[in-house]
Formats: structure tokens, C-alpha cells, sequence
């Protein structure tokens, strides 16, 4: 298949099938199989999906070209960083015929202006769940207090994730400190806030979706039987939570929540990429990145692919996140080198931790 073309004169060519096949490397439990399959059928493309567990794992494959892959799912400051470091390669995703479907302002971010680079995935919070019936007075302000310095009936009860950057930057915006500090003090404060409430917790949990069927029953299990009151998620496996606990309340803490956003892209090396273009136009139409949605409880970037998607998902979607609510929202931007060795030694004193 021949460079990019116009609009008007490319739809059929992404539309015909095409050969080959196509590396897929991708977060655990973000894609459902049955959606690779329809992909397979439509452009004749076979996927081989490898797993990564975090976007310092991404970064670290790219740079050693350990592996060839077609597409990767960076978070949004890591797309920048990868376009920084020429390890990803244009795609003008804006001369595809499916970006017609997306929304603003997810057609121009602020890490990949134009959509030069990248295609919008799923979006979504970083906040806290509970369970009411276990809250005296049956309600938690919505602060980071009730998770970091709990009340009574709930301590031991709280569930963190085991997940550096979310731990870290939640207790930045408790601290009231930039979570990109360069500053040892502040960086101190945030340490404090952590090991503070690390005896209070009941352990930390190194699922990062309670999409799999034995892991969501799990969570459930949990809440139902009274041993745990909060866990720390993220609003999709909150929506998943929610499914069978609808009693669970997730918060977006007024202290500050991680508003990020993910999106589908091309190794600068990659093999297969006008397989890996045909990909990326074909899951931005509507029906299809419904599916994502719908398999991890995340909202996404594409106008009509609420028809397609469950309820809550698409109220949600459609609502977006409430007015009085939105000034919390951060958006995710990356750190200074000299900001993330901060973190890194905050996060190492936290051993030994408890993890399930």
C-alpha cells in the first residue's frame, strides 16, 4: 500500500484487504480477542499481541529495538517522549478517512499536536472507589484524606495500587506538591504521606484492570465480605466494579486526579506499517473502539461510538466528567530526569510492601 493519500481518494484502498501481519504490543487485558478476530476477518491482517506492564517497559523495548513491533499503546506523555526521541514515525492521522469521528479536543493534544504521530485510544480518571455500607454515616468527602488517613472503621481496610506513578502522584496532590518536584523537601512530604498510611492499608495490588473474569470476582469478593472498603482505581475498572457491586462509589479526589489519555501508534522501526495504518484507521471507527470501551470500562475520543457501547459507558461519555468537577482534573505530562529519581527513591523506601 502506497503512502497515505488524500480523503477523498484513499477510503477504499484502507478498506481492501490487505496481507501480512501485524505486532500488536499492548497493556494486559486492554483489547478484547473477539474484536481481534473482526480484524482479522475484515483486512485479512493476522495480529500477534505481546504485553508490556508499563510505559517505562514500552520505553525501555523501543530504545534497545529488542523487538519489532507494529503498533504500541503509549500513555499521553509518553507519546512525547517517544516522538522526542525519534522512536516513533508520522502517520498524519488526520488524513485518515475514520478521524473524522474524533472529538475535540482529542484530535490536537497537547503531546502530539495534529495527531501526527498517534490515534486516540481510551481516556480516563485515577481516583478512589468505596463501599458505602461500610462508612459510618454512609458517605466519604471527596478527598484524598479518606484514602491516605482513613477513619477508624476503614483503616486496614484500604486497598492502594502497587503502581508507582499513580501512588506517587496521588500523594502529591495530597501533599499539595507538584508531583514533577525536583525538590528533595517535597519530595520528603510525599514520602511521609506514603509510609504513613502504609500499616493502615490492607495490602497493595498489582491488577491494573478487573477485566479478568477471576480477578474482578476477586475485588467483588472482597467488598461483598466486608474486608475491604476502598480501593484505589482507575474510572474504567471502576465502571467494571460497578457492574456487580452498584452500591460502589467512585471519587475524583478535590485535591487533584490524573486525567490521561492513551492512544494507538507506529514504532519508528516497524515492520508491517501500512499494516499497522490500516489498523489504527480502522479502530477509530465507531463500532469498533466501542468494543475497547466496553471491555475495559473506559470512555474514548470518537463521536457515534456511544450506539455501540454499554449504558454507563456512553452516559459517561457523553456527560464527561461534571462541570463542578472538571478544575480537578491533571492532565499527565512527563517528568524531569532529576524528578523522576525523586520518585524513584521515594517508591524503593516503600520496600518490603505487601502486594496481591
Amino acid at each position: 500500500m502506497a503512502a497515505l493519500c488524500g480523503v477523498a481518494s484513499c477510503a477504499a484502498q484502507f478498506s481492501a484487504l490487505a496481507e501480512g501481519t501485524l505486532v500488536l504490543f499492548n497493556w494486559a487485558d486492554y483489547f478484547p480477542p473477539d474484536l481481534l478476530d473482526k480484524f482479522e476477518t475484515e483486512t485479512g491482517i493476522h495480529v500477534v499481541t505481546e504485553i508490556y506492564q508499563s510505559n517505562e517497559d514500552l520505553l525501555d523495548k523501543l530504545r534497545s529495538a529488542s523487538g519489532h513491533y507494529d503498533v504500541v499503546v503509549p500513555s499521553d506523555y509518553m507519546v512525547e517522549i517517544l516522538i522526542e526521541e525519534g522512536l516513533l514515525q508520522p502517520v498524519d492521522a488526520a488524513r485518515m478517512p475514520n478521524f473524522a469521528h474524533v472529538r475535540a479536543p482529542f484530535d490536537d493534544p497537547w503531546f502530539d499536536p495534529a495527531r501526527v504521530y498517534s490515534v486516540p485510544n481510551m481516556n480516563g480518571t485515577s481516583g478512589f472507589m468505596y463501599d458505602p455500607r461500610q462508612v459510618v454515616g454512609g458517605l466519604l468527602e471527596e478527598s484524598w484524606s479518606e484514602f491516605f488517613a482513613p477513619r477508624p472503621e476503614i483503616a486496614g481496610k484500604i486497598v492502594a495500587l502497587d503502581d508507582q506513578y499513580e501512588m506517587y502522584r496521588a500523594a502529591a496532590y495530597y501533599a499539595g506538591v507538584n508531583p514533577c518536584t525536583e525538590n528533595p523537601t517535597e519530595a520528603q512530604h510525599i514520602l511521609d504521606v506514603l509510609q504513613a498510611q502504609k500499616p493502615k492499608l490492607a495490602f497493595y495490588t498489582s491488577g491494573t484492570n478487573p477485566n479478568v473474569p477471576d480477578s474482578l470476582q476477586d475485588g467483588i469478593d472482597l467488598v461483598t465480605s466486608g474486608s475491604v472498603a476502598i480501593l484505589q482505581i482507575w474510572d474504567g475498572g471502576a465502571r467494571l466494579m460497578q457492574r456487580s457491586v452498584p452500591e460502589m462509589i467512585y471519587v475524583v479526589p478535590k485535591e487533584g486526579s490524573a486525567w490521561w489519555q492513551d492512544a494507538y501508534a507506529v514504532p519508528s522501526d516497524a515492520w508491517n506499517p501500512e499494516n499497522a495504518k490500516i489498523f489504527l484507521n480502522w479502530i477509530m471507527q465507531p463500532e469498533n473502539i466501542a468494543a475497547v470501551s466496553n471491555f475495559t470500562g473506559y470512555t474514548n475520543a470518537i463521536a457515534g461510538s456511544e450506539a455501540f457501547m454499554d449504558e454507563a459507558v456512553a452516559r459517561d461519555q457523553l456527560e464527561g466528567v461534571a462541570p463542578a468537577k472538571r478544575d480537578r482534573l491533571r492532565p499527565v505530562e512527563p517528568c524531569s530526569p532529576a524528578a523522576r529519581e525523586l520518585s524513584d527513591k521515594v517508591w524503593a523506601r516503600l520496600w518490603p510492601r505487601t502486594v496481591k
